[in-house]
């Protein structure tokens, strides 16, 4: 819906103290809308450390509050039989600044207020060796 929260996590570990983009835009009708934009850019400021160590990264986007833009009247927040409505995400490097180098593991996007939980599963045998909820605790 159109007053969603989303919660973004993921595991990094940078190379370097560039700045790490994650960002979203509006997506209706099967059109991606540029204009209608969510960010979040995680750098030294707010607990980037090019140390070599994985660092876990969580925040959250408030579908009713774009960075960028202005909310479409017309968006509605209800994908249709075509699942064409919603929003378009991706992680990388901020435009126009300098490169960043990092890895990433264990993407999570998911609203606010739902409870998950990630298997993970031994590639061999297919049987379920870990579970994690939300907050990366082992369950």
């Amino acid at each position: 819906s159109k007053a969603a929260k989303i919660n973004w996590s993921a595991w990094v570990r940078p190379v370097n103290t560039n700045p790490i983009r994650f960002a979203a835009c509006l997506v209706e009708n099967g059109v991606g809308n540029s204009a209608v934009f969510y960010d979040y850019v995680y750098n030294t400021t707010n607990g980037l450390k090019a140390d070599n160590t994985w660092q876990f990264v969580k925040f959250t986007i408030d579908i009713s509050k774009p960075v960028g833009g202005t909310l479409p009247i017309s968006f509605d927040g209800v994908g249709n039989e075509n699942g064409d409505d919603g929003i378009y995400v991706w992680v990388g490097n901020h435009p126009g600044a300098p490169e960043s180098e990092f890895y990433i593991d264990d993407i999570r996007i998911y609203p606010q207020n739902a409870f998950v939980t990630t298997m993970y599963y031994d590639s061999r045998h297919g049987k379920p060796i870990a579970s994690v909820d939300a907050n990366s605790r082992c369950g």
